[in-house]
């Protein structure tokens, strides 16, 4: 996804709470695939390097140890 269509669907969307929700499976067993990591942390931060932008968000994951 590029900058511009992350920006379209937030524009249309203003009121919205925006929250990660990141997969992170241990192997393609099908036995970890609901493994997850989220994030709803309205403090965000990013970082610009290249022409990549990476966000770094606090979370929490959905499964134990």
């Amino acid at each position: 996804m590029k900058a511009k269509d992350l920006i379209k669907i937030l524009k249309k969307n203003p009121d919205y709470d925006v929250s990660i929700s990141i997969d992170v499976s241990l192997t393609r067993d099908e036995s970890t695939y609901g493994d997850r990591a989220f994030c709803d942390d309205t403090d965000a931060d990013y970082q610009i390097v290249g022409n990549t932008i990476t966000l770094m968000l606090e979370g929490y994951v959905n499964f134990g140890d």
